[in-house]
């Protein structure tokens, strides 16, 4: 598993990183926002571990940009902000979690741990399951789309590429509909 710590703070930085190499994690790490950003165009992470306050791009840009192209990787947010309105803006741009500083390694341990168990667990439970939006049913394993009318649509083929547009424009609308409810 492959963690990217995007964290200013060099003490904060090297107990996170010492700490996951103690677990077993491999991890690449920046100190400001700018070099991150480019780190999670560029290669595919497990985890993000992102501090809100960093040099040239703010831990908040960067997580909504991260978004716009990928979904399905944790994000928990580090940072020294602890009210109610910061956790909140953290969550509606698509943090998985947020860690209020100073906090205990053990927790961050436990956070990261129960993010990737649930993300494992949904990849495997994906792989058979159909994504569902109102009346759209998306088969990205058979790559067909259906749309459910009184005597059941027809089924239309579709290829890998609209699949995946598809299935990523599906998990934005029921990520961004679940903040709404």
């Amino acid at each position: 598993m492959k963690i990217l710590i995007i964290e200013d703070d060099p003490d904060l930085n090297t107990n996170i990183k010492e700490v996951l190499l103690s677990e077993s994690y491999s991890m690449e790490t920046a100190f400001d926002g700018q070099i991150g950003m480019k780190l999670l165009k560029k290669n595919n992470y497990d985890c993000v571990i992102l501090d809100i306050n960093l040099p040239f791009i703010n831990g908040i840009e960067i997580c909504e940009q991260f978004r716009d192209f990928n979904t399905q990787t944790p994000v928990i947010m580090l940072t020294a902000f602890g009210e109610l309105e910061d956790k909140i803006e953290g969550y509606s741009i698509g943090a998985d979690d947020y860690l209020t500083k100073p906090f205990y390694m053990k927790e961050l341990i436990l956070r990261i741990n129960a993010l990737l168990k649930r993300r494992i667990n949904t990849s495997i439970a994906a792989e058979n399951e159909f994504l569902i939006v109102d009346d759209i049913i998306l088969n990205p394993k058979q790559k067909t789309v259906h749309r459910k009318t009184h005597s059941y649509g027809r089924e239309v083929f579709i290829t890998r590429n609209e699949s995946n547009t598809i299935e990523t424009s599906f998990h934005k609308f029921t990520f961004k509909r679940n903040l709404l409810f």
